[in-house]
């Protein structure tokens, strides 16, 4: 995790009260450099992006506005397709009605282009590109509808709380603009169309410390528009893994597709339907051998599937009825069908991308599950001409978007269903034995009646603990992390229904002692709680300025042991805690350091 501070010198305040001089903690915050802006004033197939003045190395970020709907029979999931420029990523294609737009990004190479075309007709353009310093990667979730103030949807990204740089960006039909930008972000970029026939777009944005963002409504009257809500980051890895499917059946009522198996491969041998003017099973494919690391957070899931529809008597025509992820082997989450019916081309097999801007499709989604050889995708369609006509699937892919980063925040407590946990968490109920929970390997070595619910809290991570009295025996929590190296670790030891009782609490890197949390006396007062350097803090002033621990890992086994050593009072109690991968200040150099990351004007990091 980087923390946005001034240049200079800082002064961390150790466990044992010791001053320790570190200077330049991070590197600078991200900054939009420049911005690019542009429009077709005529119908065209190419539109050539303009490029903002960008430094190697810098990230580009371009919003894409077209007129127009592309749902023909020739091919239309194809409607926007990157004609010239290397090396750039596309976040979504999201068509709405009369307009749709695309986002794409890279990092800077030097002497970057880039032009989207039309698979077919042309229409007209508009676009703004940003050049941000000190970024990392991009993703974002679209809507659309037709009304007044065009809204960019509230985007969760499963992250726990880091720097973000908030786009919030409108394509809108005809040459209406916004006349405010959502409240909060700044820097209005307004790119009006010439005239009613073509589309305009809107972009503002700003930087918060929370991965978590609904940004509000553009001012402005009624219209057709798309609207996106963007999370740049400054310190996570945006990384894809595609593979096509592995194991595939015909599932369900309709009319059942042959040789499904023939869809493993792209090479012309097809699974066939013969739907006369119905809708066909659905073609399920699962098995796709991803192997997305542990730990890693579901960012998004595109689909390419290669098909088309057979033409007989000079007819024939088909679209999706639906297109569905299996998650554990069962068909979950949002239909997408149901939003964009894509028709399929003619006897030709065409690629159908589905990269709508809806997270992960509606699903919870982790490692894990996407690891699964019971994830996958389902689709069925439906042929309208009277008379067989056979609808074809060669190929069906799958691209998982993940961030690359290690954000282990766990909650405590004795039953799972007793709270709803918050992005990103997962809980943990006291198990001895060896538990893989949303991509964590963890357990305790004894427990016994050691894990209570706390009803009624609204965080979280205050819903229960787990304990062991101080009565000269040790629990001891194993958490497996995924790389040796830099890690900052949250703790809240404590009890909603008693405060923070006399608490003994080790950090072990394997055999290691890293640091320890001990209290002989406890708090009077409910819901206090100690943080990983021993500070007694109120539940509010914890969620906003607990003070973490950092250290530089040599194993890949972290523990946490609680209890004394020898005979004390009360008991030890651990509600909460996170375990966070992040980059080592340049000049840490191994050792373990303890800072305090509240709010500040500065957008130094607090944490919910």
């Amino acid at each position: 995790m980087r923390l946005v501070i001034q240049k200079g010198i800082y002064f961390v305040v150790a466990l044992v009260f010791t001053l320790v001089t570190v200077a330049n903690l991070a590197n600078a915050a991200m900054t939009v450099t420049d911005t690019a802006t542009g429009r077709d004033t005529t119908v065209t197939v190419g539109h050539v992006i303009t490029m903002p003045t960008c430094s190697v190395g810098s990230l580009l970020l371009s919003i894409l506005s077209v007129d127009g709907f592309y749902n023909d029979d020739t091919g239309n999931a194809q409607w926007l397709s990157i004609t010239n420029g290397s090396n750039w990523i596309t976040e979504g294609l999201r068509i709405g009605t009369g307009v749709a737009s695309g986002v794409y990004w890279k990092i800077a190479e030097g002497s970057d282009a880039l032009t989207v075309s039309h698979s077919s007709v042309g229409d007209t353009a508009s676009w703004a590109t940003y050049c941000i310093s000190g970024a990392t990667g991009v993703s974002g979730v679209a809507t659309d509808a037709s009304s007044t103030n065009s809204d960019p949807p509230n985007y969760a990204t499963g992250l726990l709380d880091r720097n973000v740089l908030w786009v919030a960006a409108a394509t809108r039909d005809s040459n209406i603009i916004a006349s405010a930008a959502p409240s909060g972000y700044s820097a209005l970029v307004q790119i009006q169309a010439a005239d009613s026939n073509g589309v305009s777009t809107d972009t503002a944005y700003k930087l918060t410390s929370s991965s978590t963002e609904n940004p509000g409504a553009f001012t402005s009257t009624t219209e057709q528009w798309v609207a996106w809500t963007i999370a740049v980051f400054e310190d996570v890895e945006v990384l894809t893994q595609t593979q096509g499917g592995g194991t595939f059946s015909s599932e369900g009522a309709g009319v059942a597709w042959t040789s499904p198996s023939n869809a493993s491969a792209e090479d012309g041998v097809l699974s066939v339907s013969d739907a006369d003017e119905e809708t066909s099973a659905i073609l399920k494919a699962t098995n796709f051998g991803f192997s997305v690391p542990t730990g890693a957070k579901i960012a998004g899931i595109n689909a390419r599937i290669v098909r088309n529809v057979e033409v007989a008597s000079g007819k024939g025509f088909a679209y999706d009825q639906t297109l569905r992820l299996y998650v554990g082997g069962t068909l979950s989450g949002d239909n997408i069908a149901t939003s964009f019916h894509p028709s399929w081309a003619d006897d030709t097999s065409t690629s159908a991308y589905y990269r709508r801007g809806i997270a992960n499709w509606g699903n919870a989604l982790t490692s894990a599950i996407v690891n699964a050889s019971d994830f996958g995708v389902g689709i069925a369609a439906v042929q309208e001409d009277p008379g067989p006509r056979e609808l074809r699937i060669d190929y069906i892919e799958l691209t998982v978007k993940y961030f690359n980063v290690f954000e282990g925040s766990f909650n405590f407590r004795a039953t799972s269903g007793a709270e709803t946990d918050g992005s990103g968490q997962t809980y943990v109920l006291g198990e001895t034995s060896a538990q893989t929970r949303d991509g964590y390997a963890f357990q305790w070595d004894a427990c016994g009646d050691c894990a209570r619910d706390r009803a009624g809290n609204s965080n979280p991570q205050f819903g229960g603990v787990n304990k062991r009295n101080n009565s000269g025996t040790q629990n001891t929590w194993t958490l497996t992390l995924p790389a040796t190296g830099y890690y900052v670790v949250r703790a809240a030891f404590g009890d909603a229904d008693g405060g923070a009782s006399p608490t003994y609490a080790y950090f072990y890197d394997d055999a290691t002692l890293i640091d320890s949390v001990e209290l002989t006396a406890s708090p009077t007062t409910a819901n206090f709680y100690l943080d990983a350097t021993g500070t007694t803090l109120s539940e509010a002033n914890w969620l906003t300025s607990n003070t973490a621990l950092t250290h530089t890992f040599a194993s890949t086994t972290f523990k946490v042991v609680i209890g004394s050593a020898d005979s004390q009072s009360g008991e030890t109690r651990i509600a909460h805690l996170e375990v966070i991968a992040a980059d080592a200040p340049a000049e840490e150099e191994g050792n373990s350091y303890l800072f305090d990351l509240g709010f500040d004007d500065n957008f130094n990091l607090g944490f919910d």
